[in-house]
């Protein structure tokens, strides 16, 4: 779908207008980003759940916006460390799940996932995102342009690529469940993993290590609802990822 289709589309769902009363309000840009705009973009019908990216206080913006949305809210949670927040909301038999995320940049202790973060631009947060069909954001407040996407994630969708916006090595080398996330893509959307997406989790597979049996559990049963799971499990085990577990 064209993103002027996708904006048409977002902007008549029924919190929207509240966000961006907020956003005007406060003088803060908001952008639509992660899987809900891909999968429009590529007329994949995904979940009532959207990720929005805050430049500024995103727990801040939720608090007010809560109160601006009124009974429709169904609960907020809030997590301070990774400066983000959730609104869960109800609209008759319509649920719908915002999240709310300051943009950051990240930085990886070696023998964990959890980022230290800190405030950045919204080009620098895209830049830190797993792939680059994921690096794209849309934003809300006018005057704007229509789109953002400064590492040609639009491209990668209509060639079917997997690839990363960063460095493939260090962007599995810091959060190693990218590359099962990696994997899933490829089954659900049925795309391609980029060469040298593949040859970095090569040199990166046994950062794997480092994540918790739980996530490594739950990525897998992601993977076990796609469409097309085969394609994954032949991917691990082509890495031989599938002999460490």
């Amino acid at each position: 779908m064209q993103p002027a289709l996708v904006k048409e589309y977002i902007l008549k769902l029924p919190f929207i207008p509240e966000i961006i009363e907020v956003a005007t309000e406060n003088n803060v840009n908001v952008y639509v980003v992660g899987g809900f705009l891909r999968d429009m973009i590529i007329f994949y019908r995904s979940k009532n759940e959207i990720d929005f990216a805050v430049e500024g206080n995103a727990i801040v913006f939720v608090e007010t916006l809560s109160k601006k949305l009124g009974s429709s809210v169904d609960g907020v949670v809030q997590y301070p460390r990774f400066q983000t927040a959730r609104i869960l909301l109800k609209y008759n038999d319509d649920a719908w799940e915002l999240n709310f995320a300051t943009t950051r940049k990240e930085s990886y202790p070696p023998d964990s996932r959890k980022p230290e973060v800190t405030p950045a631009t919204i080009t620098e947060d895209l830049h830190r995102r797993d792939f680059t069909i994921n690096a794209i954001a849309m934003p809300l407040v006018p005057p704007t342009p229509l789109i953002i996407d400064p590492f040609n994630g639009i491209g990668d969708i209509l060639k079917g690529i997997i690839r990363t916006p960063a460095d493939p090595l260090n962007t599995f080398s810091e959060d190693p469940l990218r590359i099962l996330r990696a994997f899933r893509f490829v089954s659900q959307l049925s795309f391609k993993l980029d060469e040298s997406a593949f040859t970095a989790i090569l040199k990166t597979k046994d950062r794997l290590k480092i994540v918790s049996m739980e996530r490594i559990a739950d990525e897998i049963n992601k993977i076990l609802l796609t469409e097309k799971p085969s394609k994954a499990f032949l991917l691990m085990e082509k890495t031989s990822i599938l002999t460490m577990y």
